[in-house]
């Protein structure tokens, strides 16, 4: 219904599908783990912005869900790369997150190295970005990886090293 040419079906898809992602219940965890499943296979990019709220999901197998949906729609949807970001401060979601932007390629280095300049971000999301760039090979990831060796934040120093070594 979301890729139909019929507008009537398209608002009952985005309302079925809103609908799952709105239930912020315990119970509602399956459907929106399905939502998430689902938007990957939509063409329809109004839909998109559904997932954002599904990559952030307090429900760990959700958001993984969402992630894996937004690395199978691909490099072309900046959109989700702030929601892939903050998630590079979750224990567990950090791998699923950095191989979703590793996937983003090239285009991804320059958000990547802002938030490792930026004092005001979350520090363990801070430090999570060398690895990511480290899978990124570019030279500006290197040049960003080199910068952030005259950070105040010492671990962020130590794992930009360990990033260039990599």
């Amino acid at each position: 219904l979301a890729d139909s040419a019929d507008r009537a079906d398209v608002r009952a898809a985005e309302a079925a599908l809103s609908a799952l992602v709105a239930d912020a219940s315990a119970t509602g965890a399956s459907g929106r783990r399905d939502a998430a499943a689902a938007l990957a296979r939509i063409r329809n990019p109004a839909f998109r912005s559904l997932l954002v709220p599904l990559i952030h999901d307090a429900d760990v197998d959700v958001a993984r869900e969402a992630i894996d949906s937004a690395r199978t729609l691909g490099a072309g949807e900046p959109l989700f790369v702030p929601a892939l970001v903050s998630r590079l401060g979750h224990r567990v979601l950090k791998g699923p997150a950095r191989a979703t932007l590793v996937a983003y390629g090239p285009d991804v280095v320059p958000i990547l190295a802002f938030v490792m300049r930026d004092p005001h971000e979350q520090p363990w999301v801070r430090r999570h970005v060398p690895a990511t760039l480290a899978r990124i090979p570019t030279q500006p990831s290197m040049d960003a990886l080199v910068a952030a060796l005259d950070d105040a934040d010492g671990f962020l120093r130590y794992k930009a090293v360990v990033a260039i070594e990599a």
